[in-house]
C-alpha cells in the first residue's frame, strides 16, 4: 500500500542538505533503471539522463550545461552514500518507511493520515507508489549515514577557547594594493614570446563548436487573438464570478474576454503539438511545413551560438539538449518538438563552426595583451614580495598604506581564500605589526594588521560555538567518508553523456 517518495519539495530534499557537504541545492530523485544506457553506474545503482532531467524538472531550473552537471553529482553523491549505508547494515523495511508517511504532516486531514491526500500526492508528482518507497529508501540510507557523523561530536573546552580568540576578533589593518596596469609599461615581450605564449595556452583560445539555427516558437499568447468568445461563455464566466453583465465596465469585460481567449490558446497550442510534430518530421529539412502549422516565421540567428551561451542571446537553454544532438546537429533535421515554459520551439542547424585553434596571427593582439597583463601582474607580485620580505625584516620601507580599518570574522562558517586566512592567525605582539601579502585577490595587497581585540563570548555564545565547531567537525568527517566511498564503491561509466553531448 505504501510506495514512497524520495523526496517531496521541503520534506525530503532536508535529508540531503543534512549532509552538509555544500555540494548542490537540488532536492535529488534518484530513478536506477533494470537496463538500458546509462551515464554511470555505482555499486549497480544506474544513474541515467533521465534522472538528471527529472532533477531538474523538479527544481524548476534551466537545463544549461552547469545545472546539468550540479544534478548529476547530486545524484551521484546519493548513489555513493546509499551504499555507503548498505555496506554499514542500515535498515530500511517497509515498516519504517510506513510510518514516516504516517507521520508525515502533509498527508494528514482531520489530525490523522489520510490515503486519500497521499494518493493525490502521488497523482500530483507522477509518480508510482513502487517508485515512491523505492527513493524514499535511498533517501533512509542517506539520512542514517549522514546521522553517524552529526551526533555525539566530541568538541573539546580548548577548541571552543581557540576559535573564541578567532571568531568575532577586531583586527585593525590597513591595505595597500599593486596594481596591474602600473606595471604594463615595463613588460616588453616579442613575437616569440607571444608564439611560446600562445603554445602553452592553445586550449584557453579555442573556439567551441558552435552553430547557426533557424527555429519558430510558438506561444498561447500568440493563438489567444485568432480565439473567439460567445457570449453565452461570457455570461457564463461572468456568473461564477458573481457579476451581473449589467453592472460589470468596459475594462473588466475586455481583461475577462482576454482571460478566456487566453484559456482556449492555451488548449489549442496542447492540440497543436502533434500536428507541429508530424509537420517538423515529415518536411525535415527545413521549417517552412512547421512554421505554416504554428502559424508563426521562421526565426534565423546568425550568430555563432555555442552550447551554454544561448541564455547570452536570450534563448532557453534548454534548446542545446536538441541543437546538439547528433540528428540535428549531424543530419540537419528538425529537432523534436520542445516544450519550454508553456511555449512551443522546433530548431534546426543550418551551419556549423566545428572546435578550432585559431590561427596565431589572427588573434596576436588578443595574445599579446593577455601576456602583458600575466607579465604585469607577476611583476606586481614581485615588486609586493620584495617590500614584504623587507618589513619583515624590520627595514623602513616607504608604502602608500590605505586609512586603517575593521577586519572581523562573525561566523565560522565563511569561506576565505587560503591565502586570506592568514589573518586570522596573525597576532601582533608588543606594538609591533603583522604584515602579510595576499596574491588571490584580484589586485596583488599588502596587510598591515596593526592590533587585535579579542570579543569576549558569554557563556550562551560559548555553547552556540561549540554546536557550529561541532557541525563543522561532522560535515568535514562526512566528506571524508564520501572520499573513502568514492576510493572503495566501484564506479562504472556507461554510453550515456551528461547533457546528452
Amino acid at each position: 500500500m505504501f510506495d514512497i517518495v524520495e523526496k517531496h519539495r521541503g520534506f525530503f530534499k532536508i535529508l540531503l542538505i543534512l549532509i552538509a557537504l555544500s555540494f548542490v541545492t537540488f532536492t535529488a530523485h534518484s530513478f536506477s533503471q533494470a537496463g538500458g544506457d546509462y551515464i554511470a553506474k555505482v555499486d549497480g545503482q544506474m544513474i541515467t539522463q533521465q534522472d538528471v532531467d527529472r532533477v531538474i524538472r523538479a527544481n524548476q531550473m534551466q537545463p544549461n550545461v552547469q545545472v546539468q552537471q550540479e544534478a548529476y553529482e547530486l545524484l551521484l553523491n546519493q548513489a555513493y552514500f546509499v551504499s555507503g549505508a548498505r555496506s554499514l547494515g542500515v535498515s530500511a523495511n517497509q515498516e519504517k518507511l510506513k510510518n514516516i508517511i504516517m507521520n508525515e504532516k502533509m498527508f494528514h486531514e482531520n489530525g490523522a493520515f489520510s490515503q486519500k491526500k497521499f494518493n493525490d500526492f502521488l497523482q500530483g508528482i507522477n509518480m508510482s507508489e513502487s517508485m515512491f518507497l523505492d527513493n524514499l529508501r535511498k533517501d533512509v540510507y542517506v539520512q542514517s549515514v549522514s546521522s553517524l557523523f552529526n551526533e555525539n561530536v566530541p568538541i573539546a573546552d580548548v577548541q571552543v577557547e581557540q576559535m573564541a580568540k578567532i571568531v568575532g576578533a577586531t583586527r585593525k589593518v590597513q591595505l595597500a594594493t599593486f596594481k596591474d596596469e602600473d606595471y604594463i609599461e615595463k613588460v616588453i615581450v616579442n613575437d616569440a614570446d607571444i608564439e611560446k605564449f600562445y603554445s602553452e595556452n592553445q586550449e584557453r583560445y579555442k573556439k567551441p563548436l558552435a552553430v547557426k539555427f533557424d527555429y519558430i516558437k510558438v506561444a498561447a499568447s500568440d493563438l489567444a487573438d485568432k480565439q473567439t468568445v460567445s457570449d453565452e461563455e461570457m455570461q457564463t464566466a461572468l456568473s461564477k464570478l458573481n457579476i451581473k453583465d449589467k453592472e460589470t465596465d468596459t475594462a473588466i469585460k475586455e481583461d475577462l474576454l482576454n482571460q478566456l481567449k487566453l484559456e482556449k490558446a492555451k488548449r489549442a497550442l496542447s492540440i497543436m503539438k502533434d500536428n507541429l510534430a508530424e509537420a517538423a518530421f515529415n518536411e525535415s529539412k527545413n521549417l517552412d511545413a512547421a512554421a505554416k502549422v504554428a502559424g508563426v516565421s521562421v526565426n534565423h540567428q546568425t550568430q555563432w551560438v555555442a552550447k551554454g551561451e544561448l541564455e547570452f542571446i536570450g534563448l532557453p537553454e534548454k534548446l542545446s539538449d536538441e541543437l546538439f544532438i547528433d540528428d540535428v546537429l549531424r543530419q540537419g533535421n528538425n529537432s523534436d518538438v520542445i516544450d519550454i515554459d508553456g511555449a512551443l520551439w522546433v530548431v534546426r542547424v543550418v551551419e556549423v563552426r566545428e572546435e578550432e585553434a585559431p590561427n596565431l596571427n589572427d588573434i596576436k593582439e588578443t595574445i599579446a595583451k593577455d601576456l602583458h597583463l600575466q607579465k604585469a601582474r607577476q611583476l606586481a607580485q614581485e615588486d609586493a614580495q620584495n617590500i614584504l620580505d623587507k618589513l619583515q625584516k624590520g627595514e623602513n620601507v616607504e608604502v602608500k598604506w590605505q586609512a586603517e580599518m575593521p577586519f572581523v570574522l562573525e561566523q565560522l562558517d565563511i569561506e576565505l581564500p587560503d591565502d586570506l586566512k592568514q589573518v586570522l592567525y596573525a597576532k601582533p605582539e608588543e606594538g609591533k605589526p603583522v604584515f602579510l601579502i595576499f596574491n588571490s585577490m584580484p589586485v596583488v595587497t599588502l596587510m598591515r594588521v596593526n592590533s587585535i581585540e579579542e570579543k569576549t563570548f558569554s557563556e550562551q555564545e560559548k555553547v552556540m560555538l561549540r554546536m557550529q565547531l561541532a557541525q563543522k567537525n561532522a560535515a568535514s568527517n562526512v566528506g571524508d567518508y564520501y572520499r573513502y566511498l568514492q576510493r572503495t564503491v566501484k564506479l562504472q561509466n556507461g554510453h550515456q553523456k551528461i547533457g546528452g553531448e
